[in-house]
């Protein structure tokens, strides 16, 4: 008598369906926003390979009041891909466990049971799948590239980058995103698994016989965490695992904000390890369930303006007080102390790295532009509130103050890496007269800045000049901050640009000599507005606070041998191991 198998006897439809899940609530944040992106993007990405036949997306809605169907927009392309497995709250409420409206492990059965693939896999709602990845995926899953191991028997796992939630904070569009991760992924994080382990993947993938063979997740397992173990684990009893990376198959997923996840209450499965290659459990899945299968209702065309506001200013030099008591709050000076303090750097220009650190922390930069390094600190202070932030810099890059030569882009470079910097950065040096028109001349894509800062004496040409070609290219939510060593010059500058650009919001700031130029999105019928401009009010940053610390006088190189050394001396244990190894370097040394 044959054996008998849980794999149904049906066609399959597609190369691959691909399951993410998720219910009609605020989980994180804007989940709506992240499950709309993930689904666009991927049949963007589809679509540019020319794909679109060979994927659908599963969708299983659990537990939602309002169907996700009914109130997310999607593209004309994600609609012929997508379908809305609908798990209604009468059925959902029987499986969750705890006080907590959603359960891990089910809705991922129950869209593996439902899908048509010879492939399926599943993956978080809220990860980027690019068009390289998913075309070098569909061409492995053909089996056209050469690989060592049987793609029908074995785990496939895809790792992930992560895309800092800074950037995700401004909700951009499909084309921005595309554009962000072409430009930045080399710098972003990527998570690597434990050795033996699938855990933290993007994405987990089996053929469809493997999945109901195993019978799919462990469905007790309701909380977070290691039920991918657990299923790599059964796999592996049988067949192997394998991470994608050589074939260039990464996928990116959104961060969430940090003060969202500590909000949210987490429960963690336990670490059982199962005997069997099955699940145990027949009717994985809601096989027993009828459920429903929607397409999209909702009449949006996936091109939702999600971009956010600066906050309250308009165009008569009024402001909020709320934004007031953001640039003189504690957190922005509390910003700069901590990383001067990490990178080493003293605050000489305070107002101006308060008024980057305002900036940066609370509305999240795209992009930042520095016209002229004097001491190169300003970009760490921006990067280290907002790593994410794209960084261009117009500078010689020749001579110190003082002129001597100095080594600014490697320094500036290692500030940078300090701080766990992962956007893009261009130094553009040369003659700084033409520096900017040969940024304007060679942009990737669209210029715009939501972040700039120019110090007047190192412009190279005419100040106002200068201002007049960049002010163009200040974002509609951006901020200008511009400083000048000479007060006089500085209020000429400061007199013509609010006569030529009255529209904009002007601060000074209390020395008189650095101001921020707002250029924000109007905000009508505020009462709570104050009155700014040349009627005597000042942003007062306060004092610059004396730092502790000692810059050193010994060269970097001297400086990491004697950090090795005292590193060293803590571990009594290794002496012997030093001692032959300072041995053996010195009479390597005598011999030459």
């Amino acid at each position: 008598m044959p054996k008998q198998t849980n794999y149904p006897d049906k066609k399959e439809d597609y190369l691959l369906s691909i399951v993410i899940t998720g219910r009609n609530d605020n989980y994180l944040g804007d989940f709506k926003y992240r499950i709309t992106t993930c689904i666009n993007f991927l049949a963007r990405s589809a679509e540019m390979i020319n794909r679109l036949s060979d994927i659908e997306l599963v969708v299983v809605d659990w537990n939602s009041e309002v169907p996700l169907h009914e109130v997310i927009s999607l593209s004309k392309e994600a609609q012929e891909i997508t379908k809305f497995i609908i798990v209604p709250p009468d059925i959902a409420s029987r499986y969750n466990k705890r006080e907590l409206p959603f359960h891990i492990v089910i809705p991922v059965n129950a869209g593996i049971r439902r899908s048509n693939g010879s492939y399926i896999m599943c993956m978080p709602a809220d990860v980027l799948v690019t068009s390289i990845a998913l075309n070098n995926l569909l061409i492995l899953l053909e089996e056209k590239i050469d690989t060592v191991f049987d793609v029908k028997k074995t785990m496939l796992n895809v790792g992930r980058k992560w895309i800092p939630w800074q950037t995700i904070e401004k909700k951009p569009g499909l084309e921005a995103l595309d554009r962000y991760l072409q430009m930045h992924c080399s710098n972003l994080w990527y998570q690597s698994a434990l050795p033996g382990l699938a855990s933290g993947m993007g994405a987990l993938i089996l053929s469809r016989k493997l999945w109901y063979d195993s019978q799919a997740f462990i469905e007790k397992f309701d909380g977070w965490g290691w039920s991918d173990i657990e299923l790599d684990l059964r796999i592996n009893q049988r067949y192997p695992s394998i991470v994608l990376t050589y074939f260039g198959i990464v996928f990116y997923d959104m961060e969430q904000r940090p003060k969202e996840r500590k909000m949210y209450k987490y429960y963690y499965n336990p670490h059982e390890v199962s005997y069997y290659f099955e699940a145990r459990n027949p009717n994985w899945g809601l096989k027993n369930h009828t459920l429903e299968i929607k397409k999209s209702a909702y009449k949006g065309d996936g091109k939702d303006n999600l971009l956010t506001n600066i906050g309250k200013t308009d165009n008569k030099g009024k402001i909020s007080r709320d934004i007031i008591a953001e640039l003189t709050g504690h957190t922005v000076r509390d910003h700069v102390l901590t990383t001067a303090q990490r990178c080493n750097f003293e605050t000489i220009e305070w107002e101006i790295l308060c008024a980057l650190s305002w900036y940066s922390l609370y509305r999240y930069p795209r992009t930042f532009l520095e016209f002229g390094i004097k001491r190169t600190f300003a970009a760490v202070i921006a990067a280290s509130a907002c790593p994410s932030v794209e960084i261009y810099v117009i500078d010689p890059c020749q001579v110190s103050d003082k002129g001597q030569p100095i080594p600014q882009p490697y320094f500036m470079s290692r500030m940078l890496h300090l701080v766990s910097f992962r956007g893009y950065a261009r130094l553009i040096n040369g003659d700084r007269s033409t520096g900017f028109q040969r940024l304007r001349n060679s942009s990737i894509g669209k210029l715009s800045f939501d972040l700039v800062l120019v110090r007047g004496g190192m412009v190279g040409v005419d100040t106002t000049q200068q201002l007049n070609d960049i002010i163009p290219y200040l974002a509609p939510e951006g901020m200008l901050v511009f400083t000048e060593d000479s007060v006089a010059n500085f209020q000429h500058v400061w007199h013509y640009l609010q006569g030529r650009y009255s529209q904009f919001t002007y601060l000074k700031c209390k020395n008189r000599n650095t101001g921020m130029i707002l250029s924000a999105s109007l905000q009508d019928n505020d009462s709570d507005l104050l009155q700014v401009g040349d009627n005597g009010f000042q942003v007062d940053f306060g004092e610059p606070p004396k730092l502790h610390h000692k810059p050193s006088k010994l060269p970097h190189g001297q400086m990491r041998l004697f950090y090795r050394v005292c590193r060293g001396l803590r571990n009594p244990a290794k002496y012997r191991e030093y001692s032959k190894r300072i041995l053996k370097r010195c009479f390597r040394f005598s011999r030459q």
